[in-house]
């Protein structure tokens, strides 16, 4: 993005995070989790499988920002929806 308008990379993140709050790199994480909850509920693809699709190569790492963001691990997260979904 920052090639295309002529730029610093650092200064559009800079900007990025005076108009949303949030690093890019945070919001592009928080992206892909949103996602992987998405994916958790609508699919019945596992969830190693899941963060693979979503570009993760350390699912490991992934996994534990997951739970530090919802409280949660993925699998309970799952293991709960489908519990109110039957």
């Amino acid at each position: 993005m920052a090639k295309v308008v002529g730029v610093s990379e650092d200064y559009v993140g800079e900007y990025f995070k005076i108009l949303t709050g949030i690093n890019p790199q945070d919001y592009k994480e928080d992206q892909r989790m949103e996602k992987l909850v998405i994916l958790l509920r609508t699919t019945k693809k596992s969830i190693q499988e899941v963060g693979k699709n979503l570009g993760c190569k350390d699912t490991t790492y992934f996994f534990r920002q997951f739970k530090m963001m919802f409280g949660i691990t993925a699998r309970k997260m799952r293991n709960k929806e489908l519990m109110i979904n039957t």
